[in-house]
């Protein structure tokens, strides 16, 4: 398997959990609503609602720690999603990601003139609103 994820929700004063499901995985995990503390062996992450907390994988680490807070007021709530690191160069620019410069440039050239995926991106307009509350 490449990919992995869980949507996890935590009571507070649980005991720690350990997810092995990430290693040899680089991670992360997004906090949808409480709070939780991330330890791996390297580092201790306390993390809030709306944050971001990102796990590169080292030799000997047995996974991530995950805990909510004894005093906290509510659950935690946060997805926790890894993949095998693919070791290819990465070039980002704008929305695009790719391998090399002369991706990311073929790519602006492809949304440019309306082709390779782009089809009907010049005149694509959105048809509904959408809250993002």
């Amino acid at each position: 398997m490449f990919a992995q994820g869980s949507h996890v929700w935590m009571r507070p004063k649980r005991t720690n959990t350990n997810i092995r499901h990430c290693i040899h995985y680089n991670a992360f995990a997004y906090t949808l609503s409480g709070q939780a503390v991330f330890r791996t062996e390297g580092s201790t992450t306390p993390s809030d609602a709306h944050y971001t907390v990102v796990f590169s994988w080292q030799e000997g680490e047995s996974g991530i720690h995950i805990s909510v807070p004894a005093d906290a007021k509510a659950p935690a709530r946060f997805v926790l999603l890894g993949g095998r690191p693919i070791n290819e160069p990465i070039v980002q620019h704008g929305p695009f990601v790719m391998n090399t410069q002369a991706e990311i440039r073929q790519t602006f050239e492809d949304f440019s003139n309306a082709k390779n995926g782009f089809e009907g991106a010049d005149t694509w307009q959105a048809t509904q609103d959408v809250s993002l509350d």
